[in-house]
């Protein structure tokens, strides 16, 4: 899937496939496929979507889910057990066009300010000792 993508973007060959789809579904959707493993560690995984969002959005669903099981399975791999996530999502209207904001809240150690800038780097990683201690796989 990711491997090939990246492939794809580099060959300039990648397609975004947009549809209509009904958008709590897929959060929901997401957080299901993520719950079995936050539970052998008693985290819980919570999701609110404000009545201001559509339940219908027109985007790539399948692109929309992989990014968000990438941001909550980051954010389940850096918590303690017994934490909580939360997946957040709200909407504003701007001009014509309806702005969704999904913020992904976790109780982890967050990553450092001098850090920051290297986050969406190509095969970027930010290392440290509580990083390899909390998630030693990477």
């Amino acid at each position: 899937g990711d491997l090939l993508d990246y492939y794809q973007l580099q060959a300039q060959s990648f397609n975004i496939v947009r549809d209509s789809f009904d958008f709590r579904q897929v959060i929901r959707k997401c957080t299901k496929i993520l719950e079995l493993k936050a539970k052998d560690r008693n985290i819980q995984i919570l999701d609110h979507v404000e009545n201001s969002v559509p339940v219908q959005i027109h985007s790539d669903a399948k692109r929309f889910q992989q990014i968000l099981i990438n941001l909550i399975g980051n954010a389940l791999k850096f918590s303690p057990n017994h934490s909580i996530i939360r997946v957040q999502v709200s909407s504003q209207k701007r001009g014509s066009d309806r702005m969704i904001k999904i913020s992904v809240v976790d109780q982890g150690i967050g990553i450092k300010t001098e850090h920051l800038n290297q986050l969406f780097q190509e095969f970027g990683r930010i290392t440290s000792e509580e990083n390899e201690r909390m998630n030693p796989q990477g």
